[in-house]
């Protein structure tokens, strides 16, 4: 025995394989066979399922054609619609897979080939129905083709006539409309009852000549011969499915239906019995099999498999550096490789674990440098592109900002950011305002404006320190993706700085929290934005003040010379002004000093005797004041008659001023001083005066008249 036991393991595999390839042959080929008739059955069996689904599709299209794309100018012209086209590609199928199954040799054992020439045979007269229908409804027209275009014709003449009678006529063409919507007859009667009457009415009204009735006559007769062609090939064609050519096409399309299902039946049926025959087989198999595979899972585990997972776990234990390794190599006892093996790897062992104790120290102090580079390089690279951002948009800081934010959330794979800048046009009201995001929610957008230390925002905006929070709160924000709504899990706020000074705040959010490298990454580009903001700012500022001081030195210039032109005016203006002003002033002398001698003096009052006016000599003779009688009324420093020389109730003057009156003028004293006074009205361009003027008299001409007196005065 001991002489033709096998040693080498080699040898062994290959006899354990021998049997089991031997046994996987045989039971391949019994397989083989039921399998290639299964599927020979399936197969048929997939092309008349094929057929049963392209028959509904090609009745579809049919009716499709047939109920509405045939009304289309396409067709009419000759062209082939869609539905056709797809009709005639089904039909090509139908008939391929048609050959096809005859090809199939389980025709004959399935006795089918009948049912198959009987298909054949209703597609042939069903295609030479739709065909007759399909030239019947050309034939018929539409619109501006066949009988119909030809009857439209006859109607659009019968409009044309003056003095018909529109009403009958419409309701001539609604009856024509209602017989093609709803296919009745009795329309088609109403229609042409409608068109007698209207003949007759036409013949009796009398407005018409006789060439005109001519005409309606004719163009109603073709008009219904029209019609009546019309009405002929629908009924052909059959108002609904039951009548004409659609009930022939509906009986074939049903006969080739219950054909392919007799034989889809069949095909069912024998597909059943071989499929259930197979299941037997295969479960007998099954079983073999599985017996087979455990004998050789038994001795392949006894001879190989148990030692082989021996040295497996040894080699685990080594890497995940545990000891004792060696008493578990002492079991494995074996003549053959594998003992050899065993004994080879346990004097290596202890040279492989110094070896695995030193790779790991290597291959940590690599993997630490690696990442060092890794963040380096990403620091570097994300350094490079933002600053490339800032440097392309010099000019535009809404521009600047948001591309800069856009560029930093997607480098940063954050979900959201935004920038605010703070506002300094109202020295008094400071705040923050956002210029530019990415994805924020409207929720977010509705708060433009933060105050100082308002929320996060605000108060690292307060505290210019960067703020980085993995607890969020509530309702901070919402971050929307295509899985739904979620709250962030990391915030983080970096003041935007200009030489120490903050220029604006900078938000980034993200579903991961940020790590160190990052947040310096984000301070430090922080730091360029701010003394890009401040660079645009200034610019900005410069441009606003270099175009306000454009625009007032133009302003300037346009209202020194309105105020030349003015000044010019005015200039011209003054002198004459100071011309007439010098002849009045002159005139004004003259008469004043010419008064002054006639007369002792005058009074001038307004409309409501008010005094306006006291001559100096005569104020002085009285002794007031000149502008102390101002204002006063004419009564309580003039007595005299009123009633002679003024109407109390119009206030206006009655005597002529050519006629002079006694009175007495009272002095500050309270003594009185005796006149003679004449009276005038003055109508200037402003307003209208009353001016008295009046002479001293003394004692000895008491007894004179006063008019005597006065002129004797005067003259």
């Amino acid at each position: 025995m001991s002489r033709w036991r096998i040693k080498n393991i080699n040898t062994k595999l290959r006899l354990y394989f021998l049997i089991l390839i031997a046994i996987s042959v045989s039971i391949g080929i019994v397989f083989f066979v039921y399998i290639a008739n299964i599927k020979n059955y399936h197969f048929l069996r997939t092309q008349v399922d094929e057929l049963l689904v392209l028959i509904p599709k090609l009745i579809k299209e049919e009716q499709n054609f047939i109920n509405i794309e045939w009304q289309t100018s396409a067709f009419m012209a000759g062209s082939e619609t869609q539905n056709l086209i797809n009709r005639q590609k089904n039909i090509e199928k139908i008939k391929a897979k048609l050959e096809s199954i005859n090809k199939n040799k389980l025709i004959n054992s399935l006795n089918i080939s009948y049912s198959l020439e009987k298909v054949q045979e209703n597609i042939k007269e069903h295609s030479k129905t739709f065909n007759q229908i399909k030239a019947k409804l050309k034939q018929r027209g539409f619109k501006n083709y066949g009988f119909e275009a030809r009857m439209r014709e006859a109607a659009h003449r019968l409009q044309e006539i003056k003095n018909l009678d529109m009403i009958s006529l419409l309701t001539l063409r609604r009856n024509e409309k209602d017989f093609f919507l709803r296919k009745d007859w009795i329309y088609a009667d109403s229609l042409k009852a409608e068109s007698s009457r209207l003949v007759g009415a036409s013949r009796k009204s009398g407005k018409f000549n006789i060439q005109e009735l001519e005409k309606i006559i004719l163009s109603m007769r073709k008009y219904l011969r029209e019609f009546d062609k019309i009405t002929r090939i629908e009924s052909e064609i059959g108002f609904n499915e039951k009548q004409g050519l659609k009930a022939q096409l509906l009986f074939t399309s049903s006969e080739i239906e219950k054909e392919f299902t007799k034989i889809d039946e069949l095909i069912i049926q024998n597909t059943k019995s071989l499929d259930d025959t197979s299941t037997l087989l295969v479960w007998f198999l099954f079983i073999f099999l599985i017996v087979v595979a455990v004998l050789f899972a038994v001795a392949v585990a006894y001879r190989f498999a148990r030692p082989i997972v021996l040295l497996n776990k040894i080699t685990q234990s080594v890497s995940k550096e545990l000891v004792n390794q060696e008493v578990l190599l002492d079991k494995i006892i074996s003549n053959d490789e594998i003992g050899s093996l065993a004994k080879n790897f346990k004097t290596m062992l202890s040279q492989l674990k110094n070896s695995l104790e030193q790779a790991n120290d290597k291959n940590k102090q690599l993997e630490e440098f690696s990442q060092s580079e890794a963040r380096r390089a990403w620091f570097n690279e994300g350094l490079a592109i933002l600053n490339e951002v800032l440097r392309n948009h010099q000019q535009d800081l809404e521009t600047q900002l948001n591309d800069f934010i856009c560029e930093l959330v997607k480098y940063t794979k954050s979900q959201q950011g935004g920038i605010f800048t703070i506002n300094q046009e109202e020295l008094e009201n400071t705040y923050l305002e956002l210029k530019a995001c990415y994805a924020y929610s409207k929720q977010r957008l509705k708060s433009k404006q933060i105050e100082l230390g308002e929320g996060l925002i605000g108060t690292t905006w307060k505290n210019n320190q960067t703020t980085h929070i993995t607890e969020i709160p509530e309702n901070y924000a919402h971050i929307n993706s295509g899985l739904g709504t979620s709250a962030p899990k990391s915030i983080l706020i970096v003041p935007v700085k200009a030489e120490d000074i903050v220029v604006g705040v900078l938000e980034l959010l993200s579903f991961q929290k940020y790590q160190s490298y990052e947040i310096d990454l984000v301070e430090t580009i922080a730091s360029r934005l701010g003394t890009s903001i401040i660079i645009l700012q200034n610019n900005w500022r410069t441009r606003q003040l270099l175009a306000a001081s454009e625009e007032a030195t133009q302003m300037k210039q346009e209202i020194e010379a309105s105020l030349r032109s003015e000044l010019e005016e005015k200039e011209s203006w003054i002198k004459q002004f100071e011309e007439k002003l010098n002849i009045i002033s002159n005139e004004s002398q003259i008469y004043y000093t010419v008064l002054g001698k006639v007369f002792s003096g005058f009074i001038i009052t307004n409309q409501d005797y008010q005094i306006r006016q006291v001559h100096n000599s005569i104020a002085k003779r009285l002794g007031f004041k000149r502008n102390e009688l101002v204002g006063k009324p004419l009564e309580l420093l003039l007595e005299t008659d009123f009633t002679q020389i003024i109407d109390w109730k119009d206030k206006q003057l009655m005597w002529d001023n050519r006629l002079a009156h006694a009175g007495k003028l009272r002095q500050q004293n309270g003594e009185w001083l005796h006149i003679d006074i004449i009276s005038g009205k003055l109508e200037m361009e402003t307003e209208t005066v009353f001016v008295f003027v009046f002479n001293e008299m003394k004692e000895t001409d008491y007894l004179v008249q006063p008019n005597d007196l006065f002129w004797k005065f005067a003259s």
